[in-house]
């Protein structure tokens, strides 16, 4: 099962995240269209993750660009 959102404000605005259920716990992608973005998530990711597994929340957080039909 997977579910899509769609972040609608901030600084994060127009990102879409899909989160899915796994064997090890949740699948996390956010995709942007936008190059400068995309670069910011990917440097703060391994952090998030590591932050969402110390709160009990084992997952796999993914940042991914998003096709512009997908926008």
């Amino acid at each position: 099962m997977e579910t899509h959102y769609r972040i609608v404000s901030g600084p994060l605005c127009g990102t879409k995240v899909s989160v899915s259920m796994t064997a090890h716990g949740l699948r996390i992608v956010l995709s942007n269209t936008e190059s400068k973005l995309i670069e910011r998530l990917q440097r703060i990711q391994n952090r998030w993750q590591r932050q969402l597994h110390q709160l009990g929340f084992p997952c796999l957080l993914e940042v991914t660009c998003a096709d512009e039909s997908d926008a």
